[in-house]
């Protein structure tokens, strides 16, 4: 598909015919490239991680990126050029006059929130179909509509759909892709579950630096959230006690492995060190999704992990990213994390997002 060059209702029409026509296929295509991992948009627009359990991975002529799963799921994605004129209420109504009721693909819809994905105004809905179940996510970039569709067996979706969330969670739109400013905001949906309120996303925030010579970085936080050094090897950043930010906290922790290695094995011994804590926790954990992560800044290349979990801390469900460096020299291991309510991960995941980017990892004589 070109973008920008078929109407809304075609071009919705096609994502669902050409998912349907691939979620239940006989086999996958044995030539197509299986690629688990972090992949990267052609035209440079997004990046996400392909889960473990892909079958086959490839854009289509309609699809920018379609992936099967042995596990029994498709996940496909489609762009569009952005329709600032037309909202995600509408967007969503022209889908479910097409495919939703009686004789149709869609018998009902089981619920719909209006939410935010990598920070980006998003409608979130979920449809019964025969034997399947599809949950339709269009999150609205300032330049891009990016529009994914899971599909499902129904007997298997809660299991699933775990797989889904961590593509989702891994999805990093292009930076021209933010909203400077509020975004246009969709109409209030009309839930059969509960839905959650339209969340504007943010100006870019007002930054201030911490630097520390003892601490071996530097890095931006907002100037209404608070840094607290919790250690002579930790910082934790955090909004202000009694803000709705609290809660939610960026950390970064130096850690000195037992044992020497290489930067692979270094970042394996502290990642194995931070699952075993994980596991203990008492309401359980349940790991989202795992990939490659490598930091470039100022010429320096280092090579770490990237894993997100859920847990439960007391009555609370809590969400954390968590990011694992090495640095130069192998005797530290820089350790950031974003953890934040469950409920609360995307709202303030933005932030958190800028404060990644702008870590530095300072190295003398570089």
């Amino acid at each position: 598909m070109r973008q920008g060059k078929w109407c809304l209702g075609r071009w919705l029409a096609a994502l669902v015919v050409a998912a349907l026509v691939q979620a239940f296929a006989a086999a996958a295509d044995e030539t197509a490239p299986i690629t688990a991992g972090p992949y990267e948009d052609p035209r440079k627009r997004f990046t996400l991680s392909i889960p473990l359990s892909a079958d086959s991975v490839k854009p289509t002529k309609t699809l920018d990126l379609s992936i099967r799963s042995r596990s029994g799921y498709v996940i496909n994605l489609q762009t569009a050029a952005a329709k600032p004129n037309l909202t995600l209420e509408a967007m969503r109504a022209k889908l479910e006059e097409k495919y939703l009721g009686e004789k149709k693909i869609w018998s009902q819809r089981l619920g719909e929130a209006n939410t935010k994905v990598a920070g980006l105004p998003t409608f979130d809905g979920l449809y019964q179909g025969n034997r399947t179940r599809t949950r339709v996510v269009i999150a609205r970039g300032r330049r891009t509509e990016f529009v994914f569709m899971f599909f499902s067996p129904q007997d298997l979706y809660d299991q699933l759909v775990l797989e889904f969330d961590s593509v989702l969670a891994s999805f990093r739109p292009a930076l021209a892709e933010a909203w400077g400013e509020p975004a246009p905001q969709p109409a209030a949906a009309k839930s059969v579950a509960a839905a959650k309120p339209v969340m504007q996303a943010s100006r870019p925030m007002a930054r201030q630096r911490f630097v520390d010579p003892k601490f071996g970085f530097s890095i931006d936080y907002p100037t209404d959230w608070m840094a607290h050094r919790t250690s002579e090897s930790s910082v934790i950043f955090s909004g202000a006690k009694g803000s709705p930010a609290y809660y939610s906290t960026v950390s970064v922790q130096n850690a000195r492995p037992e044992t020497a290695g290489t930067p692979t094995q270094v970042v394996g011994a502290v990642l194995a060190d931070l699952k075993s804590q994980l596991a203990s926790e008492p309401g359980g954990v349940t790991y989202l999704g795992e990939r490659p992560y490598r930091y470039e800044r100022n010429g320096l290349r280092l090579e770490g992990r990237e894993f997100l979990v859920t847990y439960t801390r007391g009555s609370q469900r809590f969400k954390q990213l968590t990011v694992i460096v090495p640095r130069p020299g192998r005797t530290v291991v820089h350790i950031w994390s974003y953890a934040s309510p469950e409920d609360r991960f995307q709202e303030y995941q933005a932030i958190a997002e800028a404060m990644l980017k702008s870590w530095t990892i300072e190295v003398p004589g570089r």
